[in-house]
């Protein structure tokens, strides 16, 4: 049985929806009984009950499992986790969430690709004295919409009863086209990013993602389709050489900061305000100064190389804090020493650390097969300023690595030129070819 794991994030809005049927599915021992979308087809083995779209290929997937005493909510996630590996050897949990003051019930953020293409989802669990639940949802990345998934995901699980007692859950569902509203709002904040020259925190580009969302389904279907524009948009960024990056990015640059001097405060706009301020904001004087946003994402790629080094499985989402921040202290430390190249080298880490980011999030297997070849060549040639001009560092720290961003630059074109060949006809791995 396929299973389709991955990214969700809960939110609570409202938008237009249109009520669907639910259908009534009784366990063949009559034990339990919940309600799903009429039209989906319900397939059960065991313990596992998956109830599938079709067409969509959005799924639901029920797991039940016995909790023994002593057992927390965690503890069972953790097993269903497990399970859900089995099936999906690449499941990431990148969040868990307590949603019952009880102690009874979490929910995580998860990330699966199959088949060469990405699914988005969520997974929540429950448990009683005796019973644990899991209740996941996923859909294809294109069409994946956090308002259909919450409505899906919500009312299966309170469907949910023991013996034929399942009522129709008094839950409307969002149309599949608000996934669309998704995807762009996704690309739409990454070309913000990338005019701003800094990379948002996940809890950042949540709060952005959804206050455009939300902003969005107001407008007119014609309005809404303009929006489509930005996946087009950030594909070409990604698409960008290095002479062409600069002025583009500045011109983003300058329609943001129009628009933030015209728009008033909410969460959304708060986070863009800050993130101007970082990246105007000067850590170590020179010419060029070294500013937040640049410390930051050179500081979060040298994390990410080295802890691919140790594991070549791991994602963006692993990095660990302690790590950044000691090789944020190892660039300020070597600013003022480093060379004009270098430095300028430096600068185009935010616009590398987006690119790798957005590979690891919306690209496909082979796209995220090829940076990761790609940073295990920049590993292996490694070599530190330090170790060049002193012969070597005591203690065993690890001073900053210009090399890494030689091998970075190399690697960022590789990965812009697969998007392109992939979306584009005209280009190859290896460049434009007309």
């Amino acid at each position: 049985m396929k299973l389709r794991i991955a990214l969700l994030v809960l939110v609570i809005a409202a938008g237009v929806c249109h009520a669907d049927t639910w259908t009534k599915y009784v366990a063949p021992d009559g034990s339990y009984s919940f309600h799903y979308p009429t039209g989906w087809t319900v397939s059960a083995q065991g313990q596992l009950v998956a109830i599938d779209a079709g067409d969509t290929k959005e799924q639901l997937l029920l797991i039940l499992a016995g909790v023994d005493q002593g057992q927390t909510v965690q503890d069972m996630a953790d097993k269903f986790v497990q399970v859900l590996q089995g099936a999906a050897p690449g499941l990431k949990v990148t969040k868990w969430t307590d949603v019952d003051k009880a102690g009874k019930a979490v929910y995580a953020n998860i990330a699966y690709d199959q088949d060469d293409q990405k699914y988005l989802g969520d997974m929540v669990v429950f448990v009683s004295d005796k019973l644990a639940m899991c209740f996941t949802y996923s859909a294809p990345a294109g069409d994946f919409s956090q308002l259909r998934a919450k409505a899906l995901l919500l009312g299966f699980a309170k469907s949910f009863a023991g013996k034929d007692a399942s009522t129709p859950p008094d839950t409307v569902i969002p149309d599949l086209v608000t996934g669309r509203l998704d995807r762009d709002a996704r690309a739409f904040v990454f070309v913000i990013e990338f005019g701003l020259g800094t990379a948002f925190s996940v809890a950042e580009e949540k709060t952005v993602v959804d206050e455009t969302i939300l902003e969005w389904q107001g407008l007119s279907p014609d309005a809404q389709a303009k929006c489509d524009a930005y996946p087009g948009m950030m594909q070409k960024i990604l698409g960008l050489s290095q002479a062409n990056m600069a002025k583009v990015q500045a011109a983003i640059h300058d329609s943001v900061v129009q628009v933030l001097q015209q728009s008033g405060d909410s969460p959304a706009t708060k986070v863009l305000r800050e993130q101007l301020t970082k990246a105007n904001k000067v850590v170590v004087k020179g010419d060029p100064p070294l500013t937040a946003s640049e410390a930051d994402a050179y500081a979060e790629l040298a994390a990410f190389a080295r802890l691919f080094a140790d594991n070549p499985k791991a994602g963006p989402e692993d990095i660990k804090a302690d790590a950044v921040k000691g090789y944020r202290a190892q660039l300020v430390k070597a600013w003022p020493k480093a060379t004009a190249p270098d430095k300028q080298t430096v600068a185009s880490a935010p616009a590398v650390w987006m690119s790798m980011r957005m590979t690891f999030q919306q690209g496909t297997a082979d796209e995220k097969e090829a940076v990761r070849r790609q940073i295990s060549h920049m590993i292996a040639y490694q070599v530190s300023l330090s170790s060049s001009s002193s012969g070597g560092t005591s203690g065993g720290a690890k001073p900053m690595d210009w090399a890494t961003f030689n091998c970075l630059q190399a690697m960022k074109q590789t990965t812009f030129n697969t998007y392109m060949w992939a979306h584009y006809s005209g280009w190859t791995p290896m460049g434009k070819s007309w």
